[in-house]
């Protein structure tokens, strides 16, 4: 268990149904600072209904959610946005600026008046400056595209500083050089300002390269947490997937071929990989 001053992200015995159907059962797991955990599992494993337990839009039907040893129930609204920041899979789009829209994420630190100190706008500005989207900082957010969208809202999450950071399927929009972009922000923030972030992502090859901890879900059930090359060659992931994981020879530690178990190209798709499990 985390200690209080650690102020991470434990969920013990949480377990949580659609009316009468269990979804997720006694799910137990702890996430300490410092790491990106990237949540997999196929369509329907609770993957996205985890984070909104985790965020307090979801109460569960059991068990308990502590962020830094607290309870999440028991902390105000604005208690929470200033520990957890969420990231959902759509959000609306609001016809304001882009840098007005970013800095919706500073509001949990604002008075009775509502207005940003000049240290809050400093923070918006640094967000967008890491997204890419300075230049675009006057636009409005409904002449963006989609993935400058997607892009402000991970602006919106970095300006409002939280510890705790959960991205729901956060490269959906994204082209493949965005979407690598992104996830080094997700790992950076982790990695280097000792934020606890997780990712729900369907991508399997970007999660093994930048998360540290895969947490794999099925059927509601958490099959366990496990570092990035256990999750690659244990196995696991080609059990719950039925796809076959190959490490890529002469690439980073981390790069990884997801492909079909009979999949027709694969004697010519990467020559020298290691063999696959049937």
């Amino acid at each position: 268990m985390c200690s209080v001053d650690d102020r991470c992200l434990e969920a013990r015995g949480l377990s949580f149904s659609y009316g009468s159907a269990s979804f997720i059962e006694e799910l137990d797991l702890v996430l300490p600072p410092g790491q990106l955990t990237a949540v997999l599992g196929p369509n329907g494993s609770g993957k996205s209904t985890l984070l909104k337990l985790f965020d307090g839009l979801l109460e569960p039907s059991c068990g308990e959610v502590r962020v830094g040893g607290r309870l999440l129930k028991s902390l105000r609204a604005a208690e929470r946005a200033q520990l957890v920041a969420y990231l959902p899979q759509e959000a609306p789009c609001p016809s304001m600026t882009v840098r007005s829209y970013v800095a919706c994420g500073r509001h949990p630190y604002t008075g009775m008046g509502g207005k940003l100190d000049p240290e809050s706008w400093q923070r918006v500005d640094a967000a967008l400056e890491r997204v890419g989207l300075e230049q675009l900082a006057g636009r409005d957010m409904a002449e963006l595209s989609g993935g400058q969208r997607q892009l402000a809202r991970l602006a919106l999450v970095i300006a409002q500083d939280t510890p705790i950071v959960l991205l729901d399927e956060p490269v959906t929009y994204l082209d493949i050089s965005a979407a690598h972009k992104l996830m080094a922000i997700a790992r950076s923030l982790a990695k280097h300002e000792g934020k606890t972030v997780v990712v729900v992502i369907h991508d399997i090859e970007l999660a093994l390269r930048y998360a540290q901890k895969v947490a794999l879900m099925h059927k509601g059930v958490l099959k366990g947490v496990f570092t990035a090359e256990e999750a690659a060659l244990s196995g696991l992931l080609e059990r719950v997937f039925s796809m076959r994981v190959v490490p890529i020879p002469g690439e980073a530690p981390g790069s990884y071929a997801v492909v079909p178990r009979d999949d027709p190209c694969r004697p010519s798709a990467f020559p020298g990989a290691l063999p696959g499990r049937h």
